[in-house]
């Protein structure tokens, strides 16, 4: 029964988020295809990984390169779109390879959890209660970008650091170092996973002394520094509070500083601001994280067992929540994207105060994302993923893009790249199903006014034919297809050779 139990609970956000679409958009999630800007480069990057390892074009805003020269991915950096890519390599890459990928990532680790967490029925019905009201599982579990496997790392941390707050101990080598090989694959793909360094360092060496708790945790704060590092250098800018800091650290430290500081403010001052599942998740880990800390003070919340148990799980609450809730406010630029940041940490929390039986503390959580609930369907019903029209159209313009074909011989990662306007994120149906059909290998590279380059590099470039006209002799172009509200030229400025012929339209 318990295997059965196991089975089940791991597939909730399948069959609730496969309900979820079935109801409101009529569809499967086998339907599913890119269609939002995020989304398209996500899916599109990895699928060029699958393709051409690190042989593609560049991923960038404006044709702003990453720091680092191996690197020809987006501001997500490097190392995401090679962990999806390895798999698509093997399976093939297709328009629901991303969303299967975090669907079986997912539905593995929480098996794992409740598996090995030897949950009873009770437990397990907690379980499935947490999973059903987790609202980023219906906001950003639909996307092909990264949630899914962030939430399975979360999932995974919980079953590996279980064991160790029942008993913290001194883990034999081989695990100690192969926890931290995973925490650092983590923490390249988002830096925040670099936190856990500190619980497996503080309850899996063994008897901390105050000389050696102090030695550990710098330990981790290189690692972790160290690891970030290498994650901004593989990630093209994109005019974030990090990207400042980045090019301010080392010639003017203070401004730096004062720019962090200037950022954390903004934040503290936006909390409640952006939809209501956004602000309350905020709301809800900082609650549940100084919910812990007053049990430091008030004994009749502190939870009944075993005190050193107690103790243990109360500072890994502690520092999982709060700790990426302070990072998130000083170095974050608010949207509604710091929810991808959070979500993770605070389903850890979730499974884990699940398993030492926590109730109270779970009945308020639940309770309080069951209010998120009506703001998170709003949002829900608008997901244009599920509507046909994207893979009603991607054969037709693939076709009408066959002079857009990736080179693996090209003389510059610019030669398979490809510029385009904002214009082309704006509409969902058309634009969306544009880009996709755009075939894997080649970069893509998008602009605004406000950044766009002086000379374009990329050999190709993708434009409505407003934005052709205000350009005007300023590119030096050849027609290739013709779009709806645009066209795709042959950019003669780029450092390329030409060999392709006009479309002559």
């Amino acid at each position: 029964m318990r295997l059965i139990g196991s089975l089940l609970v791991a597939l909730v956000p399948l069959f609730a988020l496969s309900l979820a679409v079935g109801v409101v958009h009529r569809a499967t999630l086998f339907d599913a295809a890119p269609t939002w800007s995020d989304e398209i480069y996500h899916w599109h990057q990895a699928g060029t990984f699958a393709r051409a390892g690190l042989d593609g074009g560049y991923y960038t805003i404006g044709e702003a390169l990453p720091p680092a020269e191996y690197s020809r991915f987006y501001a997500w950096g490097m190392y995401g779109p090679i962990f999806y890519g390895t798999i698509g390599k093997i399976t093939g890459w297709g328009l629901t390879t991303y969303l299967a990928i975090n669907h079986l990532l997912l539905a593995a680790a929480l098996f794992a959890f409740a598996w090995t967490s030897r949950l009873d029925r009770a437990r397990l019905a907690w379980m499935a209660a947490t999973l059903v009201t987790f609202v980023p599982i219906y906001v950003f579990l639909p996307a092909s970008m990264q949630l899914g496997l962030h939430l399975a790392i979360g999932v995974a941390s919980a079953a590996f650091f279980r064991p160790l707050i029942l008993r913290p101990r001194v883990l034999p080598w081989p695990v100690l170092l192969a926890a931290v090989a995973l925490i650092a694959g983590a923490a390249l793909i988002r830096p925040t996973w670099g936190l856990l360094f500190v619980p497996l360092f503080f309850l899996g060496t063994g008897r901390l002394t105050r000389v050696r708790a102090g030695a550990l945790f710098l330990l981790a704060v290189v690692l972790t520094l160290a690891l970030a590092a290498l994650f901004q250098s593989s990630a093209a800018p994109y005019g974030l509070l990090r990207d400042e800091v980045q090019q301010q650290i080392t010639s003017s430290p203070l401004d730096a500083v004062a720019a962090i500081a200037r950022g954390a403010l903004v934040n503290l001052r936006d909390l409640a601001r952006y939809e209501s599942y956004v602000f309350g998740q905020r709301f809800q880990i900082l609650g549940l994280g100084l919910l812990w800390v007053a049990t430091r003070f008030f004994r009749r919340l502190r939870p009944g067992g075993d005190a050193a148990v107690d103790s243990t799980e109360r500072l890994f609450h502690e520092y999982n929540l709060l700790a990426v809730f302070a990072i998130s406010v000083t170095f974050h630029d608010y949207h509604s994207e710091d929810v991808r940041v959070l979500a993770p940490h605070y389903l850890a929390s979730l499974l884990l105060m699940i398993r030492f039986d926590r109730r109270w503390f779970l009945a308020a959580c639940v309770a309080s994302m069951f209010l998120l609930m009506p703001e998170a369907y709003r949002d829900f019903r608008q997901y244009t993923n599920f509507n046909g029209e994207v893979r009603r159209h991607q054969d037709a313009w693939h076709e009408q893009l066959a002079a857009l074909a990736y080179d693996p011989d090209a003389e510059s990662p610019w030669c398979n790249t490809l510029s385009h306007s904002y214009s082309f994120f704006e509409d969902e149906r058309i634009g969306a199903s544009i880009l996709v059909a755009v075939e894997p290998g080649i970069g893509l590279s998008w602009f605004e006014d406000a950044n766009r380059p002086g000379q374009f590099k990329a050999r190709y470039l993708m434009l409505t034919d407003d934005e052709r006209q205000r350009l005007g002799r300023r590119l030096d172009v050849e027609p290739l297809a013709r779009l709806a509200r645009g066209a795709l030229y042959l950019n003669r400025d780029a450092p390329c050779p030409r060999g392709i012929e006009s479309g002559g339209f």
